[in-house]
C-alpha cells in the first residue's frame, strides 16, 4: 500500500496504488473489502461502489467518517464521506500548477498531504516543487501556494515563497507548535 490510515481501533484504510483502489480492513475479524476503485484506474465520483481513482496516494481523516485522498494521476484531491458512501472532487481540474478557486486549481503531481485538524489541508505538489493549501472553511475552497517557487526545483532556504524545494513529499502538521514539517527529496 502507498498509504495507510488507522481510522479507529478496529478499522484501517489502505491506498493500493498498484491496483487503483482503497481497501477497508477490519482489524478484529481480519477481513478486507474494497472500499472504492479497482484495476484500470479512472476518474469517477459519486457512490463509492462505482467510483474510480488513478494512483491513490496519501489519506488523511478529518473525522471518523470524512477522509481526504490524493488522486495523483488525475491530479485531484478527493473527499470521501463514509457515512453517505460517496466520493467527490474538492480541488483540481487535472491541469498543471494553478492557484485559485479549487474547481479551477491545478496540481502537477500531488504527493503528500496533512490536515491541521481545523479547516486547512496542506498538499505537497512534487511536480511543481511547491507546498499548497486548501482552505476548507471557504465555500470556494481556495488553493494557495505557501512555499516554494512554482516549477523551479532546487535547495534554497529563505522566505517561504522564494525558497526552492525539490519534489517535496511527506508532510506532518504539528498542531502543538503550529508548524508544518516537510520531507523535501
Amino acid at each position: 500500500p502507498e498509504s495507510m490510515l488507522l481510522l479507529n481501533s478496529d478499522t484501517l484504510i489502505a491506498a493500493d496504488s498498484s491496483r487503483d483502489l482503497l481497501l477497508q480492513l477490519d482489524l478484529q475479524t481480519k477481513q478486507a473489502k474494497v472500499l472504492l476503485g479497482g484495476s484500470g484506474g479512472g476518474d469517477r465520483t459519486g457512490q463509492l461502489y462505482k467510483a474510480r481513482i488513478d494512483d491513490p496516494g496519501r489519506l488523511v481523516a478529518a473525522s471518523q467518517t470524512l477522509l481526504y485522498l490524493l488522486d495523483r494521476k488525475n491530479r485531484k484531491i478527493k473527499r470521501i464521506d463514509l457515512k453517505k458512501s460517496t466520493i467527490s472532487t474538492i480541488a483540481g481540474d487535472g491541469g498543471a500548477h494553478q492557484d485559485g478557486i479549487a474547481k479551477n486549481a491545478g496540481f502537477t503531481y500531488p504527493r503528500g498531504m496533512a490536515f491541521d485538524g481545523k479547516h486547512t489541508l496542506y498538499i505537497s505538489d512534487a511536480g511543481s516543487h511547491t507546498i499548497r493549501t486548501i482552505d476548507l472553511s471557504n465555500p470556494d475552497r481556495t488553493v494557495t501556494t505557501i512555499a516554494g517557487t512554482p516549477n523551479q526545483s532546487g535547495d534554497l532556504d529563505g522566505a517561504a515563497l522564494s525558497a526552492k524545494l525539490n519534489r517535496p513529499d511527506g508532510l506532518v502538521f504539528d498542531g502543538a507548535n503550529n508548524r508544518l514539517i516537510i520531507a523535501d527529496v
